[in-house]
């Protein structure tokens, strides 16, 4: 999961497992979703976003080579202070009222296209307080016109559940979830 700290536009996708490739794909993928450049990403210290300590390699991480290669500079949250990415968490914590807590789902397809159409909604239809009642599309778009078929370039971020000790997340707050 992504949330842009200024627009609170939120990006997310479902992945059976948060490992590197992935975690450098997402972030490809949030670059090219929003307008404007990324300048700062905020994750956890997992492994999916950083080399642990004492495995220092000739190879660089997958991560690394991504947000090198589009000039974005790497934050680190402190190990076990899931709250210094307060969004992505709180983001989480919606997420997992709004859809797993209230549906039950058959597949991971069905789980998937209910994420798809409650992130439009969220990002299209919501109001938010802190963006002086505009929703982050329209927030991003200044005039908040977009077809459902449109596209934004987003900044993303992972985190795990806010109740794990052992969370990863990111500012754009790129957030995990397992």
């Amino acid at each position: 999961m992504a949330v842009d700290r200024t627009s609170k536009f939120v990006h997310a996708r479902l992945y059976k497992k948060a490992n590197r490739d992935q975690a450098a794909a997402f972030l490809e993928d949030v670059v090219q979703q929003l307008p404007y450049r990324v300048h700062m990403v905020l994750t956890d210290n997992g492994a999916q976003f950083a080399k642990r300590r004492g495995t220092e390699s000739y190879k660089p991480h997958r991560f690394d080579v991504v947000y090198r290669e589009h000039d974005i500079e790497h934050r680190l949250t402190r190990p076990f202070h899931p709250w210094t990415n307060g969004q992505v968490e709180r983001m989480n914590r919606i997420l997992k009222d709004t859809m797993t807590r209230s549906c039950h789902y058959a597949t991971l397809e069905e789980l998937a296209d209910h994420l798809k159409n409650y992130l439009w909604a969220y990002n299209s239809a919501r109001p938010l307080r802190s963006l002086k009642g505009k929703t982050p599309i329209g927030f991003i778009l200044k005039d908040g016109r977009m077809t459902r078929t449109g596209s934004i370039r987003i900044r993303t971020t992972t985190s795990r559940d806010q109740t794990s000790r052992r969370g990863a997340s990111s500012s754009i707050y790129v957030s995990k979830r397992s």
